[in-house]
């Protein structure tokens, strides 16, 4: 397993915090555009938790990565977070598709 648990840890909590950090930072600005624009607030009610499960997932797998690149079932673990990646990436893109169908069919 890993070594050092106190590292892997701090690299994980890292990872996820700047994951955290630019979602809000995203999530704040579509706020900001969604005083004004109709768009961006539904983009922002059909989006925001495929977008999150995806910047988690990401800040997760970034995190993790540097402290058991050397471990035996780091391969395995990678073939998770790729297929979990596929997965939440699908999830995004199919809440856009919707959305911008919605819109189109809304005009």
């Amino acid at each position: 397993m890993v070594d050092d648990w106190a590292t892997f840890g701090r690299q994980v909590a890292l990872g996820i915090g700047i994951a955290v950090a630019a979602g809000l930072v995203i999530h704040g600005l579509l706020r900001l555009a969604s005083r004004r624009l109709e768009w961006a607030r539904a983009l922002v009610d059909v989006a925001h938790r495929p977008f999150w499960a995806l910047l988690l997932l990401a800040g997760l797998w970034y995190g993790a990565a540097p402290s058991v690149t050397a471990r035996s079932w780091w391969p395995e673990a990678s073939q998770v977070f790729t297929i979990a990646s596929i997965g939440a990436v699908s999830w995004f893109l199919v809440s856009l598709v919707t959305y911008v169908t919605d819109l189109t069919l809304g005009r």
